[in-house]
């Protein structure tokens, strides 16, 4: 079992998984904090707990997978994960049977999760093909459709804070990913005048 979990560790990046582990307990302890001013957070944390135990779970199983069959994969898991989160732009807190389908507000049950990860998944493997050539004006423009088209969507269903979360991912990708350092600044510069 030693021997498992050392090889284990010897594979992944362990201070990113200790990240987000520290991450969650963090995300527990607030929801805890709050639970001791205001009435019902506590079971906000218990659920937060739960998740993250959960979360942590599933990343250290998809540690496991190498990432390049992942998303070479990117057809059924962007089908999945878009299929769910497509509906919501349409139905709106439509109730069928025990499960809810659509974005509630005042909650967290629209699915762009799983989009997310698909996105990161789907644009790393994009910005791979086009390695050395990301400045190109076609690879651009299908870069910046890649990144535009799901953060338009996500905006169109109601939830702009996620739809920043996917801004902020496609952007730094994009410049993680070779993005030219003029390009990068003119842009930066058209948005503050804008």
């Amino acid at each position: 079992m030693f021997a498992l979990l050392r090889r284990y560790l010897c594979r992944v990046d362990a201070l990113y998984l200790a990240l987000c582990a520290a991450c969650s307990a963090v995300s527990v302890v607030v929801l805890v904090s709050i639970g001791q001013t205001q009435l019902g957070s506590n079971n906000k944390a218990s659920v937060q707990l739960i998740a993250s135990f959960l979360g942590i779970m599933l990343a250290v199983i998809f540690s496991t997978v190498d990432y390049r069959a992942l998303a070479r994969a990117w057809p059924l898991h962007a089908t999945v994960a878009w299929g769910l989160v497509l509906p919501t732009l349409f139905l709106h807190n439509f109730r069928a049977g025990v499960v809810t389908i659509g974005y509630d507000a005042g909650g967290t049950s629209q699915p762009a999760e799983l989009a997310k990860i698909s996105f990161i998944l789907t644009l790393a493997l994009h910005l791979s093909r086009v390695r050395g050539r990301v400045n190109q004006p076609k690879n651009l423009l299908l870069l910046l459709l890649h990144i535009g088209v799901p953060t338009a969507l996500i905006h169109i269903q109601g939830d702009d804070g996620t739809a920043l979360v996917f801004l902020g991912i496609g952007v730094f990708m994009l410049y993680a990913g070779g993005l030219s350092n003029w390009v990068a600044g003119g842009a930066l510069a058209a948005g503050v005048v804008g």
